[in-house]
């Protein structure tokens, strides 16, 4: 851990020959130095910047209640001094996630019943604003259940001007709806699609320039991956992406965002940071036939995201091809019932693929077959539905999840299916 924080404080100086501007921001989805910064309410104000008697835009940022737990959420600033030219925050940050579920799996050969508690992530780190125009994001990840430790993230994102920002490190581009951080997101788990086509996080740089109502990115990874810094030993991945908003008018309810993501992977073959070929091997637990999945040159991701005071619906299609194809669909509509303290959630996901076993899903805690512990399954056809509630106890800081999950996944090359029916429960805390 001490060579960890040696290399977060050394990234720093990556500002240096930089103006200090301020930085201008569409709705990103990385978390702000200030541990207090709000992610996630059913009540919204508009902020606008501006620059050169033009109006630029324009973060919605979401309103909370006062609570007795904003003094104790604000110790987690450890350092402040805004008339320090050269440091002026740091902040702890991390993230505590554990995690049950329960309930029944039956295929056409066998069926299990299912029980299992785990504690899925323990994430520790800091934040950092210095120059004025630079956030500096280091986190470890840290697993109980295998007694390793990962460097999770280390980025600097740089502000260059008022309109375009670079960031650099090891990290996980914006590649759709369900790229941003667990936090953030109102479901214990991702989807199928999410978790099979979601890019490792790995080196890379991504420069992004803000228009007026949009933002456009380009960057590029590296196709290696490693618990450390990963090298560039094989060829990486190009990345394109673009986000905005429909419209905007000051002080209305609604909000509409969109997003367009590419990925042109160069090496679908070798590899590591986007591959199936992870799972080639193991063996279904339907009928016990070795999955060989078959790996991708091209992804897309596209969708929409309407947010009202109460309520918010998203909308995230996303496709991988080359000699075959995968695609998914997720719609997932949110309601405050208790705004800002009890919402209900539910999601609808199908997906579908052209090859034999293409679609990989674990069950139980942890449906990534990649890190959970549950049994996993393949097949050619895949389709869910969720409901839930989650109880926010302090914002997106500390809450109690719950759902029941319905799913089918259907393999037409072995004329069998796998269907479950299980009850999740999670609790997360965030700092």
């Amino acid at each position: 851990m001490k060579s960890f924080f040696i290399i977060f404080f050394a990234l720093s100086p990556l500002a240096l020959a930089q103006s200090p501007l301020d930085l201008l921001e569409l709705n990103r989805h990385a978390e702000q130095i200030d541990p207090n910064a709000q992610t996630a309410a059913p009540d919204k104000s508009v902020q606008a910047t501006e620059e050169s008697e033009e109006q630029r835009i324009i973060t919605i940022n979401p309103d909370y209640a006062g609570s007795p737990l904003d003094a104790l959420w604000a110790h987690a600033v450890f350092y402040e001094n805004a008339q320090n030219p050269y440091i002026q925050s740091i902040a702890f940050a991390g993230m505590l996630h554990s995690q049950g579920a329960w309930g029944s799996i039956k295929s056409d050969t066998q069926q299990e019943n299912l029980a299992q508690t785990s504690t899925r992530r323990v994430r520790l780190g800091a934040r950092m604003k210095a120059f004025y125009k630079t956030d500096i994001e280091a986190i470890a990840d840290l697993d109980p259940d295998s007694g390793g430790q990962d460097l999770n993230t280390l980025k600097a994102e740089i502000n260059l001007t008022g309109r375009d920002r670079l960031s650099v490190g090891k990290f996980r581009p914006h590649f759709g709806y369900e790229s941003r951080s667990s936090q953030n997101l109102p479901v214990i788990e991702r989807s199928l699609i999410g978790n099979l086509l979601l890019p490792e996080r790995t080196l890379g740089a991504v420069y992004t320039h803000d228009f007026n109502l949009s933002s456009a990115s380009i960057g590029y990874f590296s196709g290696s991956t490693a618990n450390g810094l990963p090298g560039f030993d094989s060829s990486g991945y190009v990345y394109a992406g673009a986000e905005g908003l429909f419209s905007l008018v000051e002080g209305a309810p609604l909000s509409q965002r969109w997003h367009l993501d590419y990925i042109y992977n160069a090496d679908p073959a070798g590899s590591e940071s986007i591959t199936q070929s992870r799972f080639n091997g193991a063996r279904n637990f339907s009928s016990q036939i070795p999955i060989e999945n078959p790996m991708f040159r091209h992804l897309f991701s596209a969708g929409v995201e309407i947010e009202e005071e109460r309520w918010n619906f998203v909308a995230n299609a996303m496709l991988a091809r080359n000699e075959s194809a995968l695609w998914g669909v997720t719609l997932q509509p949110t309601y405050w019932l208790m705004p800002g303290t009890l919402q209900l959630v539910g999601r609808i996901h199908y997906a579908k693929s052209s090859s034999d076993r293409a679609l990989v899903r674990g069950y139980g805690v942890g449906t990534d077959p990649t890190r959970g512990i549950g049994p996993y399954d393949s097949g050619d056809e895949f389709y869910s539905i969720y409901d839930g509630a989650n109880l926010h106890i302090y914002q997106d800081k500390l809450k109690i999840m719950s759902g029941l999950e319905y799913s089918k996944l259907i393999d037409n090359t072995s004329d069998t299916s796998t269907e479950s029916l299980l009850f999740h429960a999670a609790a997360r805390l965030a700092f």
